[in-house]
């Protein structure tokens, strides 16, 4: 793609320690997305999932405190001179550090920034948070379309949408209840055949 020229080992280096880091970001701001719906953080129980958080003070105050963790660890580990990009060592003593296991990060992690710029467009477009989307909100027990996306400019939009077609399915429940035939008569064995 010609971002670096042949031979050019520290533009390639660069690039590469980008794309690990941002991969390992991703990695885990999936895992984030999907726990959201089911894990609160103390004091932010009642913070909304999802970007609709940027609008409440305990999100601002959340990504605040991200942000700075973030640059500290940024800081406390860099990139050293003489090791491949993104080779921290072995912190955990886990001796997991192998070219397949470097292999096997990379392709996850192009894949994590994929799957998470995914479930940023759909939350944008349907303002359903990651567990949401796949239609399972009653297993955290949120609401699903409580609130609409703030960032499609089309909320106030589809909230009376969604009023629309709830008023419409309890009509639809109430005539399906009053035409609904009588329920059979209890099972009695005498009557059966052979008894």
């Amino acid at each position: 793609m010609g971002y670096t020229a042949v031979g050019d080992e520290r533009g390639f280096n660069k690039l590469r320690a980008s794309e690990i880091k941002h991969g390992r970001v991703a990695m885990m701001a999936s895992i984030g997305l999907v726990g959201q719906h089911f894990i609160k953080f103390p004091f932010f129980e009642k913070a909304p999932a999802g970007f609709q958080l940027m609008g409440t003070g305990e999100g601002v105050l959340g990504f605040v405190v991200i942000l700075m963790a973030s640059g500290i660890l940024e800081l406390a580990w860099r990139e050293r001179e003489g090791f491949e990009p993104g080779n921290f060592g072995d912190p955990f003593g886990v001796n997991m550090y192998t070219e397949e296991m470097r292999g096997k990060e990379l392709n996850n992690g192009r894949m994590a920034m994929i799957s998470v710029l995914g479930i940023f467009v759909a939350e944008m477009a349907t303002g359903k948070d990651a567990i949401q989307q796949f239609g399972l909100s009653a297993i955290g027990g949120q609401k699903v379309g409580a609130v609409g996306a703030s960032l499609t400019g089309s909320s106030a939009s589809r909230a009376s949408v969604q009023r629309l077609v709830a008023r419409k399915a309890a009509a639809t429940a109430d005539m399906a209840e009053a035409e609904a035939p009588p329920p059979p008569p209890p099972f009695n064995p005498a009557e059966q055949l052979g008894a």
